[in-house]
């Protein structure tokens, strides 16, 4: 029997020891992960009439923030409520990762999946009076705008992400049924208007999620692919000229972040 075993633990050190391989704490789960740095999110919800947030996609959007950010002890995550008015947007909720300190997989698996339901459901109840207030003004750039002057508490990668069906209706663009202007225009124009000038949303990753193609606030005019690309198009232009370091317009659900393209659409 102890011939069979000291081969077994020669192996055990070995693959411990080799580079990637981990402590032999690491390798049975039994030391807590290298910590990551701290990462900055800016989650907005866009409740306009019309529009794509809901209870239940702020739900499922907040459960994929945070669990990204929830390998980052230091983190924070502050949900925005988008108003009528710039005046009217407003930050609702805020999380803070903490540093779980627990050993084995399996424990540290379960007190991450409580922080982040705990954390969620808190989020959903905060946006709760904002989601049934339905109103016909999206001022989506302006706050874009804000939250990118409301500086993050601390150094480290920064995101905002926007729950939204990316149609802006304020002084800026009428994009439900209005004429859609050129994207260098709508850009030149949030930038000399002081919306999203160049430079502010430097360093800032910027994700869209359920940019979905459906009937504007009851059908009072057509939708089309070929408008909903053009929208998406005038969106990546402004946030370009705006120094945004990813960009990332999709409809449906957020997709996790690993490695995206500069600039990626």
């Amino acid at each position: 029997m102890r011939r069979r075993l000291l081969p077994m633990l020669a192996f055990v050190i070995v693959a411990g020891c080799g580079k990637g391989g981990g402590t032999i704490g690491e390798w049975f789960g039994a030391t807590d992960k290298p910590q990551k740095a701290p990462v900055f999110y800016d989650e907005l919800c866009d409740p306009s009439s019309g529009s794509t947030c809901s209870a239940e996609t702020l739900r499922e959007t907040s459960e994929s923030v945070l669990r990204e950010a929830v390998d980052h002890p230091g983190s924070i995550i502050r949900l925005w409520m988008q108003g009528r008015t710039i005046e009217g947007t407003r930050l609702v909720a805020t999380a803070t990762v903490p540093v779980f300190r627990v050993t084995g997989r399996r424990a540290r698996a379960d007190v991450e999946n409580r922080w982040v339901a705990e954390e969620r459901d808190a989020f959903c109840s905060a946006a709760e009076p904002g989601l049934r207030k339905r109103i016909r003004r999206s001022p989506i750039a302006e706050s874009l705008g804000l939250i990118a002057l409301a500086s993050p508490p601390g150094r480290g990668k920064r995101q905002i992400v926007a729950i939204t069906d990316a149609l802006e209706v304020s002084d800026y663009g009428e994009f439900e049924c209005g004429h859609l202007p050129k994207p260098d225009r709508f850009a030149r124009l949030l930038g000399e208007r002081r919306v999203l000038p160049p430079g502010s949303l430097t360093s800032v990753d910027v994700r869209f999620c359920h940019v979905d193609l459906g009937a504007i606030d009851g059908g009072r005019c057509a939708v089309s692919l070929a408008r909903a690309a053009d929208v998406r198009t005038i969106w990546h232009a402004a946030l370009a000229a705006a120094g945004a370091t990813n960009i990332d317009i999709r409809p449906g659900a957020l997709e996790p972040q690993t490695t995206a393209a500069k600039g990626g659409q």
